[in-house]
């Protein structure tokens, strides 16, 4: 398999686990949010931006340098 494949294929599967990640915490109420994970010290809020901001930085870092990304 060509490493542009391994890259589209590496694409969908983040794409997938965001969509069920979101699908779990998007019915969470606000007091939900709160709750403590296995984290030592860290809640389900600061879980979810502390993963919203690596891909953040991600697309931001493949922008920077010019990296293609996938058409639509």
């Amino acid at each position: 398999m060509p490493a542009s494949d391994d890259y589209h294929c590496l694409c969908d599967d983040l794409a997938a686990e965001h969509a069920a990640l979101d699908a779990i915490v998007a019915p969470l109420s606000e007091s939900q949010w709160s709750m403590l994970t296995p984290a030592e010290g860290w809640t389900i809020r600061d879980t979810i931006v502390h993963l919203a901001l690596a891909t953040v930085r991600m697309w931001w870092t493949r922008s920077a340098c010019n990296v293609p990304t996938r058409p639509a």
